[in-house]
């Protein structure tokens, strides 16, 4: 629901720059879809940890979840919210025809492994909206690529895409697409940055790295992308930032082998005071030589729930208003 730092980013460019938010409705279906059950098992466990509470601790304290209703509620509210960003792209018999077109005859996204009819419909409903509008597609999807790499749009649908004169530039992530979108991208001290980032996580990822016997020591490497927001006191930061590390169990086989943490994740700088907010992390990776000699990887990866906010206002301290008067 774009209700994270970088959706928030991504959203207010597409704002500044007079950009809109093509939604086709097989989309929106599918977003109402896969919302309401995140939102059924987030509360599913909310229940089962009050229980285990409870049997550990004798009670619990009271507490109230939203239904089904409030859930897709909330999805129509935020769609409502950002009305004013949204170009909608009804799922028309025309459109499930040719669909079901490329099906049979295993014209991508659809192929002879995966009868994909949701992307194909995808597909004819950026055919359509790029009559109007030159379209940039932003998944990670491999069905629309070339190969792996997903850099590059699958040569067919380019050379159809183009035979019909419709723009279509293709990108994995929303991060990606805003290296290309934002116009006015903030200066920053990458190195500064991620010092500082390293200094707000240090203390939850010394927890986290103590399991494997690891101790932090310097800050190695950084990747730092930053990106402005609609408030201009906060950037929405994506960085991946690899860190030298000291192996604790050590014997003559390890003691002088290298240890290190890589960690990917997001997180608000406030510009006025100079601060890390809202961090987060996607994943910690750790990598050691145990005292048998022998390379040791760990990775973990965290979850976010980024689309049913149950009640409560987004992560990040600031909402999108889609409606500015610029000067």
């Amino acid at each position: 629901m774009l209700r994270t730092a970088m959706g928030s980013a991504f959203l207010y460019t597409l704002n500044t720059a007079k950009h809109k938010l093509g939604l086709p409705e097989v989309i929106e279906e599918e977003i109402y879809k896969h919302t309401e059950i995140a939102g059924s098992d987030a509360k599913d466990k909310i229940s089962r940890n009050f229980r285990d509470i409870q049997a550990i601790v004798g009670f619990h304290g009271p507490y109230e979840l939203p239904d089904e209703e409030k859930i897709r509620n909330s999805i129509t509210e935020r769609f409502t919210e950002l009305d004013n960003l949204l170009v909608r792209i009804p799922f028309t018999l025309d459109h499930a025809k040719s669909a079901l077109r490329r099906v049979n005859y295993n014209l991508p996204p659809s192929s002879t492994k995966r009868q994909q009819f949701k992307d194909c419909a995808i597909w004819e409903a950026i055919l359509e909206l790029g009559e109007e509008y030159d379209i940039y597609l932003v998944s990670n999807d491999g069905d629309f690529y070339k190969d792996n790499k997903k850099k590059e749009l699958n040569p067919i649908l380019t050379e159809e895409a183009r035979n019909l004169s419709v723009s279509v530039a293709v990108f994995s992530g929303i991060d990606t697409c805003l290296d290309i979108l934002e116009k006015n991208r903030p200066d920053i001290e990458a190195t500064k940055l991620a010092a500082d980032i390293f200094e707000a996580m240090k203390e939850e990822l010394t927890r986290i790295v103590s399991k494997n016997n690891l101790r932090l020591t310097d800050l190695e490497s950084h990747q730092i992308n930053a990106f402005i927001t609609e408030d201009h006191n906060q950037l929405a930061v994506e960085y991946i930032i690899v860190l030298d590390a000291i192996n604790t169990d050590t014997n003559e086989l390890n003691e002088s082998e290298p240890a290190s943490v890589t960690v990917d994740g997001s997180c608000t700088f406030n510009l006025e005071n100079q601060a890390v907010e809202n961090n987060r992390f996607n994943s910690v990776g750790e990598s050691w030589v145990d005292t048998d000699g022998i390379g040791k990887v760990s990775k973990g990866q965290y979850i976010h729930m980024g689309t049913a906010y149950l009640g409560r206002g987004p992560d990040v301290p600031y909402s999108t208003r889609v409606e500015i008067n610029e000067s």
